[in-house]
């Protein structure tokens, strides 16, 4: 079953609080965050 935008989104954001935490908060983080919630 595949995710709806709202799930992606919605795990995106998650991953990139989780991710700011840990590592500064810089566009990698965002980066890395939305391509986990994509599946890439």
């Amino acid at each position: 079953m595949s995710k709806t935008n709202e799930e992606i989104i919605e795990e995106a954001f998650t991953l990139g609080k989780k991710y700011e935490k840990e590592c500064t908060g810089c566009a990698q983080t965002t980066i890395a965050a939305i391509f986990e919630a994509l599946g890439i």
